[in-house]
């Protein structure tokens, strides 16, 4: 929806109506696969896992624990967005994350890639597009689209939902004036 709408809820993708596409959501605690026809879902290819991207702070708040005391009890949205920057400053020094996350980034964004191949086999290259969003985005949205050539990483890929929620409750409102 947050592709297919505007914020006054016009349709402005009208081929996304009639298209397939898969959805990658990367969420914190999971990730959703969804695919759908012309708007409608499609049960039999769509699932989710319960790995996400908040795996990777527990990680890195657990080596912080034992190497970085102080900076373990930052709250989990500041070590997500140390986690993105690749570094964390432990008062004047500069910690490079890559050594600490880049493992347990590398092995999800792998799985993320080989669950999404295995749900949709040769039936990807069917969807149009492959739309990533989620928080998990800015970790694994570049992996994806490595993956399948049409994917499309969405700006602010984290509010995407609450958009598209939005452009549809606005669609619908303008609906029912009709």
């Amino acid at each position: 929806m947050a592709l297919l709408l505007d914020d006054a809820g016009k349709v402005v993708r009208p081929e996304l109506a009639r298209q397939r596409v898969a959805v990658v959501d990367i969420g914190g605690h999971n990730v959703g696969y969804l695919a759908v026809d012309g708007l409608s879902d499609l049960p039999a290819e769509t699932r989710g896992t319960e790995r996400g991207a908040w795996h990777v702070v527990r990680a890195l708040r657990d080596y912080l624990e034992v190497e970085h005391r102080g900076l373990s009890r930052l709250p989990d949205h500041r070590l997500m967005e140390a986690v993105v920057a690749g570094e964390i400053w432990d008062a004047d020094r500069k910690v490079d994350l890559g050594p600490v996350v880049g493992g347990i980034l590398e092995e999800v964004g792998q799985e993320i890639v080989d669950t999404a191949r295995q749900y949709w086999g040769h039936d990807a290259a069917t969807f149009r597009s492959v739309v990533v969003c989620g928080g998990g985005a800015y970790l694994w949205g570049k992996r994806v689209k490595q993956a399948f050539r049409q994917a499309v990483i969405l700006e602010r890929p984290e509010m995407a939902n609450a958009v598209g929620f939005y452009r549809f409750a606005v669609n619908q409102a303008r609906s029912n004036k009709s």
